[in-house]
């Protein structure tokens, strides 16, 4: 699944820079060149632990690149990884282990839902896009 990734909020030339480096690390992911998933969940940790929802909707598009291009990696079916880098510790509202995890998952899913009640239009559909990927991931 390789969508078509559009900026559709603040300083588009910015935001397509965002987006497309996440695409780029997710990419790298894909393709096993080193352990890029950190960045990741960097991305997923600055918006749904540490409430950085600054040009939401720029953020929640490179969520979804890395989710298009790198989900099932990052997903990995629910098993833990990716604990043994610092990169990957919690952010204030995740008290849970470093790395990935199925908890740490369902937390993030969890607070998706805020931005579905988001006042921009943009932000309440990638919202809702991010979190049937997400779901979908975990089939």
């Amino acid at each position: 699944m390789h969508p078509t990734l559009t900026v559709v909020h603040g300083d588009a030339e910015q935001g397509a820079l965002f987006v497309n480096t996440s695409a780029m690390f997710a990419r790298c992911a894909a393709a096993s060149l080193g352990n890029p998933l950190v960045f990741a969940v960097i991305r997923f940790r600055e918006l749904l632990e540490d409430d950085m929802a600054d040009h939401a909707a720029t953020q929640l598009a490179a969520l979804r690149a890395w989710l298009c291009f790198a989900g099932e990696l990052l997903y990995n079916a629910g098993v833990p990884h990716l604990q043994d880098s610092v990169l990957t510790r919690g952010g204030k509202a995740w008290q849970g282990e470093r790395g990935v995890s199925k908890e740490r998952w369902l937390f993030w899913l969890e607070q998706l839902k805020r931005f579905h009640l988001a006042p921009s239009e943009d932000v309440r559909v990638a919202a809702q896009e991010l979190s049937a990927l997400m779901q979908r991931m975990q089939r």
